[in-house]
């Protein structure tokens, strides 16, 4: 009897593809045990844990790649999605659409902290911009679209720790 590959050997399996490449690497990436090891070698928060630790106890909510929508100009709190939206929409500032958005919980900690981390997929290097300038653009949007879900006027304090990778 043949074995079923795993989600995550399926994942693998890719083509030339430019568009369908970005798909399976999202794909790939969004798994627990990939993300887990992110986490572990590229914050200090995670560095000291085991992997499989991580993978189990760590992942605030589950993992969302391309899906729901938020509009961060809402001025509502109560109307606001709280969570890992993919697209950040803003009348001013246009849409981004980020590859892979999740929250990791800190486990061991005086106070519990909540990081949002941002991984993006990069099949080609040869941009025409910096792709560390994206990079903070994008960890300033995940920042002030925590406006008015996470924190309301000037509690700023309450603003989470954000990674994008």
């Amino acid at each position: 009897m043949a074995e079923m590959p795993t989600g995550l050997a399926s994942s693998i399996e890719a083509s030339d593809d430019r568009a369908k490449l970005d798909a399976v690497a999202k794909k790939l990436i969004k798994h627990r045990i990939i993300l887990a090891e992110i986490l572990k070698e590229c914050t200090d928060e995670f560095k000291d844990f085991d992997v499989s630790y991580i993978e189990q106890n760590c992942f605030a909510s589950e993992v969302q790649v391309n899906v729901v929508s938020v509009d961060q100009d809402v001025p509502d709190a109560d109307a606001s999605i709280v969570g890992s939206d993919t697209e950040d929409a803003s009348d001013k500032e246009g849409v981004i659409h980020y590859d892979i958005v999740f929250d990791a919980v800190v486990p061991d900690t005086e106070n519990i902290i909540r990081l949002v981390i941002n991984v993006e997929i990069q099949v080609d290097m040869d941009v025409s911009y910096s792709v560390v300038t994206r990079a903070v653009y994008y960890a300033a949007r995940l920042i002030s679209r925590q406006k008015g879900t996470v924190f309301t006027h000037s509690d700023y304090q309450k603003i989470q720790k954000v990674y994008s990778i």
